[in-house]
């Protein structure tokens, strides 16, 4: 699900800097005597070497080229907020993100008769699948395009939704649901990135790129506290929890809409389609490359297993809030065991809500606050370490039955997750050039799901055996040891 790899082909091999070469005169000579009807040769329209791009052709589109070139950051920042194309990158993370299940997938499963232990195993499969489907999904995005790949996602996403509706039936029923998630997750993956590196790169702003995933990922943010508030309304007014998961795939065919309606451009797809065992092979290089260089090994790794912590940790808030939530609702007097459990849920939606809120706020601005630091990579490094240090304050909150400060150190969890990525994504792309970005952000992607894979069943084991607490203290100073 790394789909990168064809998005070389987008402005040719002669071209690697677009902003160091003049626009082509010929390819608006050829399109303009095309117009005019005469007899014009192949060699004379990719004479410069940049091929014909997408169907708009012609001046229109050099012209929007040469709008966005040349500029200061400042002018850059607002030219590439008045384009179109922006409107539907930053729809798109809105639409992905209203998932309704999220906020209530662990405490549906609790409810199903599942144990954590249980839950960190789907999770394992999901993950396990994702790692299984990393080269064919490759080979679908090189073979068929990014766009492509990226429509396959959504298909796999809507009918595991509709498996996970019938999740009590069995739990044969729920692993294939996490599979056909795993395989959406592979399929999707990278794409949209890529998608928006090479619209960059079209237009001459590659180095722009922290600060228009930035703004992407805080409407990602913006689309799951709205997704929160949903499911709150849903739980509480709509009964049965297989509404909730039925619900949830009407953002997806909204997504699948919208993203078809991209421009060709950004279907790239490669003239010689790779095969699996040649990306197997680049990618182990790359692999290899990177693992052999401590600079580049610390970047890499400190990305993929940073997001695969929060992506195992972030939901125990999910239990937490069942087990201590509604001992804190009894001492506040709210009587009835209905009763409890109803705002028990409340409270879990509205929490989920403020974090994607807060996050949203740090995403919006991660390129601000990693200028507060000598470098990117410095600030990754610190927001680990905190990320770490709030991972043993909230085991000590679980061991010490504080919920009221539960709330705000995940609060804080989330705010530092979101405020990394676009650092993270930013630093790994530039790891081996441009030519090998692509390889080097699949390989980023595999070794987080390898790490998820690893982390969530383990989590899960550790959770339901020896408690939420000593997960976290657990997690927290080991990483710190590490």
């Amino acid at each position: 699900g790394r789909h990168h790899r064809s998005e070389l082909l987008i402005i040719g091999s002669s071209n690697d800097h677009p902003e160091e070469h003049p626009p082509p005169a010929a390819l608006v000579e050829a399109a303009a005597a095309v117009a005019a009807g005469h007899d014009i040769e192949m060699e004379r329209l990719v004479g410069d070497g940049r091929g014909v791009e997408d169907s708009k052709g012609g001046e229109a589109a050099e012209e929007e080229e040469r709008e966005g070139k040349g500029l200061d950051d400042l002018a850059a920042r607002q030219w590439i907020l008045r384009q179109p194309i922006i409107y539907k990158f930053c729809a798109y993370g809105f639409l992905k993100n209203l998932q309704f299940f999220e906020a209530y997938l662990y405490v549906m499963l609790l409810a199903y008769g599942y144990d954590l232990s249980h839950i960190g195993l789907l999770q394992g499969i999901q993950a396990c699948t994702t790692v299984m489907c990393e080269y064919p999904s490759g080979v679908i995005a090189d073979r068929c395009g990014k766009k492509i790949s990226l429509l396959s996602s959504f298909i796999m996403y809507m009918v595991s939704f509709l498996l996970y509706s019938f999740g009590s039936e069995s739990f044969a029923v729920l692993a294939i649901a996490a599979m056909l998630y795993g395989m959406g997750e592979a399929l999707r993956s990278g794409c949209h990135k890529a998608m928006i590196l090479q619209w960059l790169e079209r237009h001459g702003h590659l180095k722009q790129k922290t600060f228009l995933y930035s703004r992407t990922r805080s409407f990602s943010n913006l689309g799951s506290a709205i997704n929160a508030v949903t499911a709150v309304c849903l739980v509480v007014f709509v009964p049965g929890s297989s509404v909730i998961f039925l619900g949830s795939i009407v953002p997806m065919m909204l997504d699948f809409i919208l993203v078809a309606t991209y421009p060709s451009y950004l279907n790239v797809w490669s003239e010689t389609p790779a095969t699996m065992w040649s990306l197997v092979k680049d990618e182990f290089s790359a692999l290899v490359t990177l693992m052999s260089h401590p600079h580049n090994r610390r970047k890499v790794l400190s990305s993929s297993i940073f997001q695969a912590s929060h992506k195992t940790l972030k939901d125990y808030i999910q239990p937490i809030m069942v087990i201590l939530g509604g001992e804190m609702l009894k001492q506040w007097r709210v009587s009835g065991e209905n009763r409890v459990r109803t705002l028990t849920k409340v409270v879990i939606g509205c929490t989920y809500a403020l974090f994607y809120l807060v996050s949203c706020a740090g995403t919006r601005n991660s390129w601000r606050i990693a200028g507060l630091f000598s470098s990117e990579k410095t600030a990754m490094d610190r927001i680990f370490d905190a990320f770490l240090v709030l991972a043993i304050g909230i085991g000590v909150f679980v061991w010490t039955e504080l919920p009221v400060l539960v709330i705000p150190a995940y609060l804080f969890l989330y705010f530092l997750t979101n405020t990394r990525r676009p650092l993270a994504m930013s630093q790994v792309s530039e790891l081996m050039g441009k030519k090998r970005r692509a390889t080097v952000l699949s390989v980023e992607s595999l070794l987080n799901s390898i790490a998820f894979f690893i982390l969530a069943p383990a989590c899960g084991f550790i959770a339901h055996h020896f408690g939420i607490s000593v997960l976290f203290l657990a997690f927290g100073v080991s990483g710190l040891l590490l």
